[in-house]
């Protein structure tokens, strides 16, 4: 049995990941008891321990990224006991772990809409907390527009906000910025905030692409009446979570354990061109 813990069950990337997850531990008979802990480390650390008591012989861990390490991954790791850490890792601290290359993938969304003609390129997160993944997307955001020699506008780095029902989106402040056309494009850093500025930019008057281009993180295509495919960065996610179990199961099966050499796998993406990105029709370009 492996234990699995997740932030939530209900995003694109959680569900695609989880079905990798599956079909590598059914290919081994294996079976698998997913907690979550809702983005909140002491419900991290309780899962952590009662995979623990109930036999788990390994864990899949898709963190929650703090200030603070939690100290129960640091003592499963001094303990040999076996993990993998899934899209986030610990800096510092010697895991193994699975991930996407951030990095890379906010490389080609910035590269493919400047081709485009847009300058005025904004960078969005909701996540609660500044997480590893969100900084390293935003550090390769910021390298994109150095190695273009442009400079980059603080303001177009857009995080630490929250989106509740869109029937008030009137009055929450990213509404007025996509209304005034602060940005003429947006990467967002899940496929959900995608689809909420897709529907903030309708709310607003303004067209998709036409009036403003949209890459997302993940694919949220299949919820997006009207689009045959939402333009984004592909993070293999269910061949990630394939990969992160067998790489599980290789160390609890390997003669030395946590001890031997640590698996460090970055995911090369993709970027997918959909409908929803154009040419940005001001460009002086």
């Amino acid at each position: 049995m492996i234990g699995l813990i997740i932030p939530s069950i209900y995003d694109y990337f959680t569900i695609r990941l989880i079905h990798g997850i599956q079909q590598a531990l059914n290919e081994n008979d294996y079976r698998c008891v997913i907690y979550l802990s809702e983005g909140n480390i002491d419900k991290e650390k309780e899962a952590i321990k009662t995979c623990s008591k109930i036999g788990a012989e390994g864990l899949l861990i898709f963190p929650v990224d703090e200030e603070l390490f939690n100290e129960e991954i640091l003592s499963m790791k001094f303990a040999g006991y076996p993990f993998v850490l899934i899209d986030r890792y610990l800096p510092g601290v010697e895991t193994h772990y699975i991930a996407s290359d951030g990095r890379l993938g906010v490389n080609m969304a910035v590269n493919y809409l400047w081709e485009l003609g847009h300058r005025e390129i904004a960078i969005c997160s909701d996540s609660p907390i500044q997480t590893v993944t969100v900084q390293e997307r935003i550090d390769g955001y910021m390298n994109a527009f150095k190695e273009k020699g442009s400079l980059i506008n603080p303001a177009h780095i857009v995080t630490g906000f929250e989106i509740g029902s869109l029937e008030q989106a009137e009055t929450h402040p990213l509404y007025r910025y996509i209304q005034n056309r602060m940005a003429t494009a947006y990467i967002t850093l899940n496929g959900s905030l995608g689809v909420k500025i897709y529907q903030i930019a309708r709310q607003a008057g303004l067209k998709v692409p036409e009036d403003i281009s949209i890459i997302s993180f993940d694919d949220p295509t299949s919820i997006i009446e009207g689009y045959n495919t939402f333009t984004h960065v592909k993070q293999f996610e269910q061949d990630m979570g394939y990969r992160a179990a067998y790489t599980l199961l290789e160390v609890i099966n390997s003669d030395d354990g946590q001890h031997g050499k640590f698996f460090k796998t970055l995911v090369e993406p993709e970027l997918v061109i959909g409908e929803t990105t154009g040419k940005n029709v001001f460009s002086p370009s």
